[in-house]
């Protein structure tokens, strides 16, 4: 049996992590990527907490995902500028997601971002 590697994505609402993380271990496409990836979309599972911010879409709030790349045995959380770097490092540390590096990308921008980068 390979490794497990909890990854998977997150928000940072109102200075809190509301998460979607599973335990995978590497399968055919992370072997070829090189990294381990859930198949969760923000898109998609947005549903799950929409009632508690019917306000908002998936995209409102800083997100983010996280990942393990099996060539720099590392993990590398993705996300938003807004979520401050010592969040993150909080989070890591209670997930036990280490090591890990931050990397921010374009791709997650809440929309105070989008808004701020027209």
């Amino acid at each position: 049996m390979d490794k497990e590697y909890m990854v998977g994505i997150i928000w940072y609402i109102n200075r809190l992590f509301i998460t979607k993380l599973q335990k995978k271990e590497p399968d055919r496409l992370s072997l070829r990527t090189g990294k381990v990836d859930s198949d969760y979309s923000h898109f998609y599972i947005w549903d799950t907490f929409s009632a508690f911010f019917p306000y908002a879409d998936f995209a409102t709030f800083p997100r983010g995902r996280v990942i393990y790349d099996l060539n720099c045995k590392k993990y590398i959380i993705y996300s938003d500028i807004c979520i401050p770097d010592k969040e993150i490092k909080r989070f890591a540390k209670r997930n036990k997601l280490t090591p890990f590096l931050i990397s921010r990308d374009e791709h997650y921008q809440c929309d105070k971002c989008l808004k701020n980068n027209k």
